[in-house]
C-alpha cells in the first residue's frame, strides 16, 4: 500500500481508527505497570513480600489496560480524527530513515531509534536531499537522539506538547529548517524490529502534527 492509497483510506472516518490507533495516557501507564508487576512477582520467588506488591500492581495495570482498550483509547483516536479533518492540509507522506540507531542497556536489552524525514507534499524525498540530510546528521550520537525523541500515541505536534522538554531541545528538528516542506525528527520505536515507512501529516496554521505509521500495523490492513 502506498502513501496515496493510505491517504484515500483516511478520507473515510470509518477507516480512520484502522490506521491511527490512538493510545490514552492510561493505556501507556498500563504498559509500564504490567512489566513492573511481572518483575516484582519474579523477584518475589526470593523475597516473598514483593509478590503482594506485584499482584497489586498487576491488578491496577490490568484495570488501566481494560479502561484504555474499552473507552479511553477511542477518545484519543477521536481527538486525532477531529484534528485531521479540521486541518487545512493533511495527507499520508512516505518517509525515509536518515539514520538508524540501536541502544543497548547494561542488561543487554536493545532498543531501536531512528532519525526520520518526510516531505509535506506527499512525494518521496529526492535522493540528493536524503544524501544532504545524512551528511547533516552524521555527527548526531545516540544520547542526543534518545533525549530528543518524542512519542506519538495520537496525532501530535511534531515537537511534542508546548510544555515538554523536547520543544526546547530540537537540535535534530532544526537540521532541516532551511528546507522548505521537509521535516526531520527522531523517533523511538516500540519494537526493536519495527520500521515506519509512512507518516500521517496535518498542518493547521504554523502547527504541524504527525503520527508515524508502523510497518507491523500496516501489515494488518
Amino acid at each position: 500500500m502506498n502513501a496515496q492509497e493510505l491517504t484515500n483510506l483516511l478520507a473515510s472516518p470509518e477507516n480512520f481508527g484502522k490506521i491511527i490507533k490512538g493510545k490514552s495516557a492510561v493505556s501507556l501507564f498500563a504498559l509500564f505497570l504490567l512489566p513492573a508487576a511481572l518483575l516484582l512477582v519474579l523477584l518475589g520467588l526470593r523475597f516473598p513480600a514483593l509478590i503482594y506488591v506485584g499482584i497489586v500492581l498487576a491488578v491496577i495495570g490490568f484495570a488501566c489496560f481494560l479502561a484504555g482498550k474499552l473507552f479511553l483509547d477511542a477518545k484519543a483516536t477521536k481527538v486525532s480524527l477531529d484534528l485531521y479533518y479540521a486541518a487545512g492540509e493533511h495527507r499520508v507522506c512516505p518517509q525515509v530513515s536518515v539514520k538508524d540507531y540501536v541502544y543497548e542497556d547494561k542488561d543487554g536489552d536493545k532498543s531501536k531509534y531512528a532519525i526520520l524525514a518526510f516531505q509535506t507534499d506527499g512525494k518521496d524525498i529526492p535522493p540528493q536531499t536524503v544524501a544532504e540530510l545524512r551528511d547533516r546528521v552524521a555527527g548526531i550520537d545516540i544520547s542526543t537522539v534518545r533525549y530528543e525523541s518524542a512519542g506519538y500515541p495520537k496525532l501530535e505536534l511534531i515537537r511534542g506538547k508546548g510544555e515538554a522538554f523536547v520543544a526546547e531541545n530540537n537540535s535534530i528538528f532544526a537540521l532541516a529548517s532551511d528546507m522548505e516542506g521537509v521535516y526531520i525528527y527522531p523517533l523511538a520505536y516500540d519494537k526493536a524490529n519495527d520500521n515506519s515507512p509512512f507518516v500521517v501529516y496535518a498542518s493547521t496554521g504554523n502547527d504541524v502534527y504527525i503520527y508515524p505509521l508502523m510497518e507491523r500495523e500496516l501489515a494488518k490492513l
